[in-house]
């Protein structure tokens, strides 16, 4: 089993973004792509494509990034951040970063079921994610780790105007402190996707 890298990291003189999208996002649909595009132009983005088992994902990423391939920074979505966590010694911009999905992967599966299947957000061929009992136990040591070993310190959070109402939102706040409002209703907002561009160039750049 290897990491994907898409697509592959080559050595062109550009400082480089990776990106680790959500669980729910589909290959074709991540929620990523939009700023990923607005960026590849200056830097070279790359999508690190995860392991169902997340274990797994950072076992990978972990060595890609102390052997071959290190990046100037890291950009995750959702429970992306999840994984980013776990990686030390990298900058990131965590995007709407959510540490509960062990919580809803469980009530997803329910007391009785040992595995559901769900189709992802793909509109002409639909993907599939199968939710098994492992991968919630995984997710839970993940977050349980994150937050025992302050993987998270350093990290830029940004959420969205109409988050902070939310339960995401209200989480990080209380684990880390503090977080950067950016306008805009969702990832896939014009608004906000140049505001979060605008973020990571001025992180990078730094």
């Amino acid at each position: 089993m290897r990491l994907v890298l898409e697509p592959p990291a080559r050595d062109d003189g550009r400082k480089t973004i990776m990106f680790i999208d959500d669980i729910f996002d589909s290959k074709e649909y991540p929620a990523l792509k939009p700023v990923k595009e607005m960026l590849n132009k200056e830097y070279c983005c790359l999508t690190a494509h995860r392991d169902r088992r997340p274990d797994n994902t950072v076992t990978l990423i972990r060595t890609l990034c102390l052997g071959e391939f290190k990046p100037d920074l890291i950009v995750a979505y959702g429970s992306g951040a999840t994984i980013a966590a776990q990686i030390k010694g990298i900058e990131k911009v965590l995007i709407k970063p959510y540490y509960s999905t062990s919580s809803v992967l469980k009530d997803m599966l329910g007391e009785k079921k040992e595995k559901v299947r769900i189709e992802l957000p793909n509109f002409e061929n639909p993907e599939y994610l199968t939710i098994v009992r492992p991968m919630v136990l995984d997710y839970k040591h993940l977050e349980i780790s994150a937050f025992r070993n302050g993987y998270n310190n350093g990290a830029h959070a940004l959420f969205f105007a109409n988050d902070i109402e939310s339960g995401a939102y209200r989480e990080y706040i209380k684990l880390f402190g503090n977080a950067v409002i950016v306008p805009g209703e969702n990832i896939l907002d014009p608004n906000g996707i140049n505001c979060i561009a605008r973020f990571i160039r001025g992180v990078i750049e730094t």
